[in-house]
């Protein structure tokens, strides 16, 4: 997207939001007769296209018990080749294209994107199309690749942060699956190399075209993608299974949560509450995520007090993602100097909610959070890979491109009363986990 294009958009959406998008394009939709959603997005990338395939299959979709983990677990086997195209030709492929191509695995779905000229977009095409319909593994090489997922596992997650993640999403969900990270809990993959036969069901199950959407973004035009999507995926069938996402049972107190850590690592501490899932239906998810940037944002009393000018956190953040399908949650991470100081960290978090919740709400600060959340979307649609990797990810939990821009609406018309509605509905002790990790020396550990 060019500079100028991009300031002729934040001209407009300042002036006469009722007379323009907020983003400056327009998603183009189409559905074959097989299910399979084919999305474009003409931008003025010359030459260039980002090619997406997203599957809107996640952790959340594994249900049944010590089968945690095949969601990212394919994300690997869809490199392993099919009977046509070897793995070393996939590659090979690719790399006379001059291609970037890889695969990334969310709580919701799984997305496969390559990004390349606009000339090899048959290629990108063809082998995608080819895996998703053909993909072709033997026994060997599927418990090779269930290795290589522990050893990620292991590399992963001899990370004192990660370990934190993972006790957190434990000690917040009970049941919903939600409480799993996208790798799955470690002794189910350790038991994957046994899974040969489930992994073929899981597959059947998801790589379905009623559940994949096709992106393209770049220098595209819609009618000739649609041709080339249907000629390649025209006879591809099946129908997606119905996961039964197991109900989490209301929380009704404050939870809390410890990993003692072997080593001389920094404390941290993540203080979570659960949100409502993501709809554009109306404007909850918005005011969490404008909340969330007034109570945690840089320029908020709390990360000025505790940062800047006491000192006493190294860093505070506030992360998850505002787009899950189901309700998940908002988590604000503190790297602090003091282990000792954590139970005073967490009053300080709760003392800021509810000081938001009985207002009143900064009109100048709302105004400003809402402008720089949806303006920071805009200046970041620089490149080609800006604009797939947004719809991909809206794409993923919704299956509408379109949930991007009404999210970027329904940002821009959040309250103040929106705001301590939030802090009051969900941001509540009731809703509240707590989990730290720090350093605990072997003798106390005992």
């Amino acid at each position: 997207m060019s500079i100028l294009r991009l300031a002729v958009a934040l001209a407009l959406l300042g002036a006469a939001p009722s007379l323009a998008r907020t983003l400056p394009f327009a998603p183009q939709q189409s559905t074959l007769p097989n299910g399979l959603k084919v999305v474009t997005v003409k931008t003025d990338h010359a030459g260039l296209v980002m090619f997406y395939t997203v599957v809107r299959v996640g952790a959340r979709d594994e249900v049944e018990a010590g089968r945690s983990g095949y969601a990212h677990f394919f994300e690997h086997m869809m490199f392993r080749g099919t009977p046509t195209v070897s793995p070393d030709e996939f590659s090979a492929t690719l790399a006379r294209h001059g291609a970037d191509n890889n695969a990334y695995t969310t709580q919701d779905f799984t997305a496969y994107f390559t990004v390349g000229p606009k000339a090899a977009l048959d290629d990108f095409m063809r082998l995608d199309a080819d895996r998703f319909q053909h993909l072709a593994y033997d026994e060997a090489s599927f418990k090779t690749e269930a290795g290589a997922v522990l050893g990620e596992y292991n590399k992963a997650y001899g990370s004192p942060q990660m370990k934190l993640y993972e006790t957190l999403l434990a000690t917040a969900f009970t049941t919903h699956t939600y409480r799993h990270s996208t790798i799955g809990f470690v002794d189910d993959i350790k038991a994957m190399p046994e899974g040969f036969d489930y992994a073929r069901q899981f597959f059947q199950r998801f790589y379905t075209p009623d559940n994949c959407t096709v992106l393209v973004v770049g220098d595209v035009d819609h009618a000739e993608v649609l041709a080339k999507v249907q000629a390649a995926y025209g006879p591809w069938q099946g129908k997606r299974h119905a996961s039964q996402i197991p109900a989490e049972p209301p929380q009704t107190e404050k939870r809390t949560a410890h990993v003692g850590w072997p080593s001389p690592t920094p404390a941290h501490l993540n203080v979570a509450w659960k949100v409502p899932a993501f709809t554009t239906a109306n404007r909850d998810a918005a005011a969490v995520e404008v909340t969330a940037a007034l109570l945690f944002g840089e320029t908020s009393p709390l990360y000025q007090r505790l940062v800047i000018q006491e000192q006493r956190a190294l860093g505070l953040s506030h992360t998850g993602s505002w787009h899950d399908a189901d309700e998940h949650l908002l988590t604000v991470g503190i790297k602090h100097t003091n282990a000792a100081d954590r139970d005073a960290l967490v009053a300080d978090v709760e003392a800021a909610v509810a000081a938001l919740a009985k207002g009143p709400v900064d009109a100048e600060r709302l105004a400003a959070t809402r402008d720089h959340l949806r303006y920071g979307q805009l200046l970041g649609l620089q490149a080609v890979t800006d604009v797939g990797d947004l719809l991909a990810g809206f794409i993923g939990v919704t299956g509408d491109p379109e949930a991007a821009e009404a999210h970027l609406a329904n940002i821009a018309a959040v309250t103040a009363e929106d705001v301590q509605r939030v802090a009051r509905t969900f941001l509540t002790l009731e809703r509240e986990t707590v989990a730290s990790v720090a350093h605990q020396p072997a003798e106390e550990a005992k």
